[in-house]
């Protein structure tokens, strides 16, 4: 797998959004200023070998998945000390690339899409005494019941598939 695209804020934008967060303090109650940030990536698999699914699957798939990270950069103090908050991320495929999937030993393929797919992440990055701190260390993916899966054509709302993987809440 490999990231053959992303959207990130060019360097103007970079600088709007420091001034804009040092202009820019909590408020009277102490509430935190946050400049809301969003960004999008193409991951591109070649031939993903089945390991993502489990040990001894024989599916694999080949195609894009693109994802938008949703999230804010914060000012949570006078002074400046900015951190990031992560709050969910949105996979989908393009409409009319969907992924190329091999399901049996014999290479049968279908083609499966992605439109909308939303986890929750709750994930803080922070700079801290030279490296980036994540909080939680360890960050969870919460997948939520919106979007849709479509499966050679035949489109199926995420909340009827969700149920089915691995990540079903219990």
């Amino acid at each position: 797998m490999q990231i053959s695209d992303y959207d990130l804020p060019s360097e103007d934008n970079i600088k709007e959004i420091v001034e804009e967060l040092l202009n820019k303090t909590p408020d009277d109650n102490n509430n935190p200023f946050s400049y809301p940030i969003s960004i999008a990536v193409a991951v591109d698999a070649a031939e993903s070998n089945s390991e993502i699914f489990h040990t001894g699957s024989t599916y694999s798939y080949k195609g894009t998945i693109y994802l938008t990270i949703n999230g804010q950069i914060i000012n949570s103090e006078d002074y400046g000390d900015f951190y990031i908050y992560l709050d969910n991320i949105v996979a989908y495929t393009a409409g009319n690339s969907p992924l190329v999937a091999s399901t049996t030993a014999d290479g049968e393929t279908h083609r499966i899409g992605f439109n909308g797919i939303k986890a929750e992440i709750d994930l803080e990055i922070d700079y801290e005494g030279g490296s980036l701190v994540l909080n939680p260390a360890t960050p969870t993916f919460t997948p939520t019941e919106e979007g849709t899966v479509t499966y050679d054509n035949t489109a199926v709302p995420f909340s009827k598939v969700l149920p089915l993987t691995n990540n079903a809440k219990e």
